[in-house]
Order: C-alpha cells, then structure tokens, then sequence
C-alpha cells in the first residue's frame, strides 16, 4: 500500500477532473449513477461515448448529468466548449472506461486509436482504468485474457468484474462491478503511484462490521449509530480479491444489500457482543486474517427484562457490566489468524489512543480515525483513516470512501501475507 503524507481533510475526488469513457455495451445505463455520485462528491466530469454507446445511453443525458458537453464523433464540427483526444490531456486527472468491452479492451491493446474514446485513452498523460463488463463466455476467452494482461503490464488500471447474474439472466463472471468499487478505483488512481493488484485468493477472512446492541427489555438497549458500511465494504472488497469470506455484523445482511453489497460472501448476522463472540469463535479455524471493524458496545445490563419495563420512577439506576473483548479474544487465541486487524474510532488523541489499542491487544494492524471530523465515522459514506503497524508502519489516508479504504487495508494486509509465506 502505497504510504501517503497527505492529510487533507478534502475529499481526495473534490476538484479533481474525472474522464468517464462510456462503450457500447448494455451496462453503459450504469455508468450514468456514477457520473452523478461522482458530482456528488465534488469531482467535475466530462463523459467520452463509443457510436455504439449512444445506441444504449443518449449523450443528452449523460450531459444532463454531467452539466457539459458529451463527445462520441472523432469529425463533429468543433465549438469552443467541445473537447477534442489532444485537449482532454489537459483536462483529466484519471479516466475510466466504463462499461468496458471486449472491443475496446482489445483496440486499446493493439494500438487502436480509429475513434474519439481510443484516440484519447492512447493520448492519455494521467491514469486510465477499465471496467469490464461482458457476456461470462467472452471474458474467459483467451484472447481477452491475453488483451487485459497486457494492459495491466503496461500500467493500466483494472476494477472487477464480478460474478453474479447477468443481463443475458445466465450466472456468471463479467457482470460491472457495483459503484462502490468503480470509485474506489478512481480514488486509488487519484492517490497511489501504480496499479497494486490484491490476490486473496485461497485465503480465509473473518470479519465482524456493524453496531452491537445491549438490550435492557424487549425494546430498549446500548447501541451505537454503526451503519456496518465499513464492515459490509471489507468484505466485499475481499471476496472480490478472491478470499473466502465471513461477515459476522451486527447490521443486516439487508442493510448491505441496501448499500449495494452482499454478494460473493457470507453474513452471519448477530445482536449482543456476546453472539458476536460466539459466531467468531466458531469460525476462527484456518482463518487467515481477522478484521474487527465491528462498533461493539463496551458495557451491557446485569439485569435484563423479559417485559417491557413500565415507565414510572422519576429516576432509573441500571448496573453495566463490561462486554467481552472480540479483538483481544482472538489475538490472544490459540488459533490465531496470521494477521489480525482492528479499527479504533476516537472522538480525542487519536494517534494516541490508537497506538496504545494496537499494542495492548497485540494486534498487527489497526485503523484509526476521529468520529468528530466531517465525513469520517458512523454512517458516512467516506472516512479518513491512518493505518498503524505494530512494527512501526504507518499510512495517512485522504479523505476516501469506504470501500477505497477497505481496499487500502486489503493491499497492505496481502503485502503482509505474501511477506510471511516467504
């Protein structure tokens, strides 16, 4: 993972220029959702279409979109606002092509610059990254196999596919990749150096995500405001770098699916910290990697209520007792995965607090971020995070969505990984 310096507190897409490169396949719909979230995230983004593409998407609405002319014709006259292959030199900071076809892939490949898209990926000063989307059958022939390593040995970019259903209603790989590992891949392109594939595969992970709750009776209890899109975006982060995975979370598997996740791994869902214990536990044999991104609540009631407790003294004096400590449980265990991993979010002496958790549970990682800057902690679609190593590493992230940040943790756990196998 690259180490970053940087700790701007600017959301790493905001004023940056975003080339979106839109071909001729039937995912190109798609792409109009990340145009928009894009924007949303202050990142200015001018759109490049295929012929082919405006058959499946007009250019009106991606300008609509995009609040800028949309270009697909190498010979339309000219205005001052139009951008031509030579021009978007000076306008992108990262391009991606998006869907991505086996034609384009293949031209691009070979050199081919016979249209407007081509010619300005081949003239490109700045990262170019591909997301491919196609029929399973035509991904897995050798031909684009070949095209696509190609390209990644020459520095290009690559997010998914994935495995799931397709448009043609067949099962299997090729299908986009989902809109939170298409920003992530900008936002990669953006921060790191180069392309750093993350290879999982054959690897165990268990994950915990999202809020315990604490329940007093039937209807009260401790909690936290957790969404679990940390826990839900590692896991689908590694499933997508080809681990096996768990996700014991506290949130629904339901939730995730609501944000966009939930395929390719499992969810066990669960309720007290205890559960939370007990389903890790269970699950811990030849795990390679342990992540605790869960919010667990520190304390729970040492009575509880079968009945809802009836509203009637002025004052109401409950006594807590501590929750069990999942991360220092499995640090500690005699199956101890190779790595074991912990977030700590810290509303004062991050670093700090940070530190003395990575040392005192004796984990190899831990995340840190503060729950009182904006756009970081509970229920926020970014976050800011350092990564601290027990041997003294140390990455400051920009302000990132989460699932960047998940893949952040992912590469430097795989470097981890690979560097204990040797």
């Amino acid at each position: 993972m690259t180490q970053e310096t940087d700790t701007t507190k600017q959301d790493v897409l905001a004023g940056r220029n975003i080339l979106l490169s839109v071909t001729g396949g039937i995912a190109a719909y798609k792409s109009c959702s990340i145009v928009t979230a894009l924007r949303k995230r202050g990142a200015s983004v001018r759109v490049v279409m295929t012929e082919n593409a405006t058959r499946f998407v007009s250019p009106m609405t991606f300008s609509a979109l995009s609040g800028a002319p949309v270009q697909w014709n190498m010979w339309a006259e000219r205005t001052d606002e139009a951008l031509s292959h030579i021009s978007l030199q000076d306008y992108a900071d990262a391009m991606l092509v998006c869907p991505a076809t086996a034609n384009v892939i293949s031209k691009v490949a070979c050199g081919i610059a016979d249209d407007l898209m081509t010619a300005a990926i081949m003239a490109a000063t700045y990262p170019v990254g591909f997301a491919p989307a196609m029929n399973a059958h035509m991904w897995e022939k050798p031909a684009v196999q070949e095209n696509v390593a190609l390209l990644r040995q020459r520095g290009y970019w690559f997010v998914g596919p994935e495995y799931g259903r397709l448009a043609s209603g067949a099962v299997g790989g090729g299908r986009l990749s989902g809109q939170s590992a298409l920003l992530a891949c900008i936002e990669r392109m953006l921060v790191e150096e180069k392309p750093r594939d993350i290879d999982l595969t054959g690897c165990r992970v268990l994950i915990t995500g999202g809020p315990t709750r604490e329940f007093m009776d039937p209807v009260r209890f401790l909690g936290n405001p957790s969404s679990g899109k940390m826990g839900f975006a590692l896991a689908d982060a590694a499933a997508s770098s080809g681990a096996q995975v768990t996700l014991v979370s506290g949130a629904p598997a339901s939730a995730g699916e609501a944000l966009g996740f939930g395929g390719g791994f499992e969810v066990v869902e669960v309720t007290s910290a205890a559960e939370m214990l007990e389903a890790v536990r269970n699950r811990l044999d030849d795990v390679d990697v342990f992540i605790g991104a869960a919010a667990v609540a520190d304390y729970s009631f040492v009575q509880t209520s079968a009945e809802k407790l009836k509203k009637s003294a002025e004052t109401l004096h409950v006594e807590l007792q501590k929750t069990p400590d999942i991360i220092r449980s499995v640090s500690e265990s005699p199956q101890r995965p190779t790595i074991v991993v912990g977030f700590a979010a810290e509303s004062h002496d991050v670093l700090a607090n940070a530190e003395g958790k990575l040392k005192a549970k004796g984990l190899d990682l831990i995340v840190a971020n503060s729950l009182l800057e904006p756009g970081s902690g509970f229920g926020t679609d970014t976050n800011r995070v350092t990564v601290l190593g027990a041997d003294g590493f140390r990455s400051d992230l920009p302000l990132m969505s989460k699932y960047a940040v998940a893949v952040a943790v992912l590469e430097e756990v795989a470097r981890r990984l690979e560097k204990s196998s040797r």
